[in-house]
């Protein structure tokens, strides 16, 4: 499992190629700022990587470079045209709904993160894409290769519907890359699939007349045939590929392997793929904590982490199940209830199931804002759930809760050095209730309804 922490140093070297190629030929520059819109003009966007340029690149993209280094949804179909090239930063997702369309003509990417979109065309011979570690892309329907050069680099590749890789394309599997198509694999350029990496389709892999399969990898198709067609089955189809055919094969130049086959695309470990990771103060109060995965890989559970200002050490809020194995977009939601002023930093360590660690980028919230009302969260409150009273004085007092009869039914002492605090709700029964709460010589009174 490889760790969700950025690479820095890889992309600074990246960003200083882009600064470079900025003198020789591309026109502009757009680095994002912030989750958003690919489309948004208001805040997203900057042309200095400092300020909001009021702008957007646009739906037909040339002579750009794209920096993304946030979360970026798009709801438009965009074409990448002649000398643009797209960055896109290890943990950060460029993606948008199924019916999307990304063409790509003459351009150049280094993906280190996530590309999600409904269909993937590469246009042209001039295309370049480089899929590095741990990055990947997904499209809810076609892979289509029309043109150019994908090379897939200890990284993962999965198409829902069918791949296309035509004459004048070549795709290169290495490092114990993966590639998953969920209909038919049909090759009539180059594919080099070398050894630890692996393609994978439900329905036939068909590799065509005057096509060619390199490597020593493994190709596998768990509905369908392993086909390869005439006229030169003996040169046009690697002896070192490992196959297996789930309906059969045709015009191949060894005997099926299915044991190595399988044990090869199953033995490759994806990492887990956060797709976002956001934090956000609601009400000044409490914190929401949002992450999502594109795919994950032997993923046991997430610690969700916090670090208050003025504390030296990581407290854990909870603990949230993971997916195992899954190729699907799973979303996760924490919630930290009891949010002291000042700084709170926030993380989340994923665990596998062998105990191995991997670490998340770390973001903050700012608490400034008190309020001048007591304020009671959750309310309405479940039944064994904890409820905190938040804005409360730093002072010695008392907090005491009462059903309709007047019969108090929990009473304790408030501490001197907290602005909250938690009432249980595990011995209370359904209903409504009053809550009193006794500070500096005054009594204040709160609803609160137990369900």
């Amino acid at each position: 499992m490889k760790t969700l922490t950025t690479y820095s140093s890889m992309f600074v070297t990246v960003f200083s190629f882009l600064i470079f190629m900025m003198g020789n030929g591309y026109a502009a520059t757009y680095t994002t700022l912030t989750n958003g819109s690919w489309s948004n003009t208001t805040n997203v966007w900057s042309t200095d990587g400092v300020s909001p340029c009021g702008c957007s690149p646009g739906t037909n993209v040339n002579n750009q470079t794209i920096n993304i280094l946030h979360n970026i949804t798009i709801a438009l179909n965009l074409r990448f045209g002649a000398n643009t090239q797209v960055f896109i930063q290890q943990n950060r997702t460029l993606s948008s709904g199924p019916t999307i369309n990304i063409d790509v003509f003459d351009s150049y990417w280094n993906i280190e993160g996530n590309v999600i979109t409904g269909n993937l065309y590469t246009r042209s011979g001039g295309v370049n894409i480089f899929l590095n570690s741990g990055g990947s892309i997904q499209t809810s329907q076609s892979f289509e290769m029309q043109g150019g050069f994908v090379h897939v680099r200890s990284a993962y590749i999965r198409s829902s519907s069918s791949v296309s890789v035509s004459t004048t394309s070549t795709l290169r599997l290495s490092h114990g890359s993966k590639f998953e198509a969920l209909n038919s694999f049909n090759n009539y350029g180059i594919l080099t699939v070398e050894p630890g990496s692996c393609v994978s389709s439900v329905g036939t892999f068909q590799n065509n007349a005057a096509a060619f399969v390199y490597g020593a990898g493994s190709i596998i198709s768990t509905g369908g045939n392993v086909r390869n067609e005439l006229p030169n089955p003996l040169t046009n189809f690697s002896a070192g590929i490992s196959w297996c055919g789930g309906g059969g094969s045709n015009n191949l130049p060894t005997l099926s392997n299915c044991a190595l086959a399988n044990s090869t695309c199953n033995g490759i470990v994806l990492p887990i793929e956060m797709s976002s990771f956001t934090v956000e103060l609601k009400n000044e109060l409490y914190t929401e904590i949002n992450w999502s995965t594109a795919s994950e890989n032997n993923n046991a559970y997430f610690r969700v982490m916090k670090l208050s200002e003025g504390n030296s050490h990581w407290e854990q809020i909870e603990t949230i199940n993971g997916h195992g194995t899954t190729t699907e977009t799973v979303h996760y939601r924490s919630v930290d209830k009891y949010v002291q002023m000042g700084v709170t930093y926030y993380r989340l360590i994923q665990v596998d199931n062998d105990g191995k660690e991997n670490y998340s980028d770390v973001l903050s919230i700012n608490r400034s804002n008190t309020g001048p009302e007591i304020v009671l969260y959750p309310n309405p409150a479940s039944q064994n759930e904890q409820i905190v009273l938040n804005n409360l004085k730093k002072t010695e007092g008392n907090i005491s809760v009462y059903d309709l009869n007047g019969n108090l039914i929990y009473n304790e002492e408030k501490s001197s050095n907290a602005d909250f605090h938690v009432i249980s709700t595990d011995k209370i029964s359904s209903g409504i209730y009053s809550i009193r709460v006794f500070q500096q010589n005054e009594l204040q009174t709160l609803k609160l309804v137990v369900q």
